[in-house]
C-alpha cells in the first residue's frame, strides 16, 4: 500500500500534513532554531542565519532519524488543479538535482479553496542543503526560494518532522 494511503486511513492527509504538527500529536517534540532568537536585516545576516539554522536542521535530521534515514513530502498549495511549474523546474531553480519521486497525491482542499499537491521524495545528500536553504529563504525574503510546506518522513514510517519556517521544527512519532 502506498505511503499517503496508510497515512491518510490513519490519521488523515490533511491533519499529518498540515504546518506545526505539534499542537496536533501526542508525543511530538519541538525543537527552537536560531531564528526564533536572531532577526536578520540584510542580505549577508540573512545569509548567516540560514546557514547557522541549516546546520541545526541536519543535526536534528540526524540525531532523529538516525536508524531509518528518511524521506522529503514537499506540499504545494495552488489554486488551480494544476500545478503551476513542473518539480523538476523548481528543483532546477534552487539546484536540487538527482532526486527521485516516490509517489505523489493531489486533492482539493475545499475549505481554504485550494488544491494541494503532496510528493513524497528521495534526494541525494547533496541536495538536501540547497532544499532546505532555498525552504528558509521564503521565510527571510531571500531568492531563490520554494514556495512549498517541507516535511521529512523516517523510511521507516514511523516518524515525521515538519520545519515550519527559521524559528522552529516539529518531530512527531507516528
Amino acid at each position: 500500500m502506498s505511503y499517503f494511503k496508510r497515512v491518510q486511513e490513519k490519521f488523515g492527509l490533511v491533519r499529518v500534513f498540515e504546518v506545526g504538527p505539534y499542537n496536533r500529536f501526542e508525543h511530538g517534540k519541538r525543537f527552537e532554531l536560531s531564528g526564533s532568537i536572531c532577526s536578520a536585516s540584510n542580505s549577508v545576516e540573512k545569509i548567516t542565519l540560514i546557514n547557522k539554522v541549516l546546520t541545526e536542521v541536519r543535526s536534528l535530521l540526524e540525531q532523529e532519524f538516525l536508524d531509518s534515514g528518511f524521506y522529503i513530502v514537499l506540499k504545494f498549495e495552488e489554486f488551480s488543479h494544476n500545478m503551476d511549474l513542473s518539480l523538476d523546474d523548481i528543483f532546477q531553480q534552487i539546484n536540487v538535482v538527482n532526486f527521485h519521486v516516490i509517489e505523489n497525491i493531489s486533492y482539493e482542499d475545499k475549505e481554504n479553496e485550494l488544491f494541494v499537491f503532496l510528493f513524497l521524495i528521495e534526494l541525494n545528500s547533496n541536495s538536501i542543503e540547497p532544499l532546505i536553504k532555498a525552504f528558509l529563504a521564503r521565510h527571510i525574503d531571500l531568492e531563490p526560494y520554494i514556495m512549498a510546506d517541507l516535511f521529512f518522513i523516517s523510511k521507516d514510517s514511523r516518524k515525521y518532522a515538519n520545519l515550519y519556517d527559521d524559528r522552529g521544527i516539529d518531530f512527531i512519532d507516528i
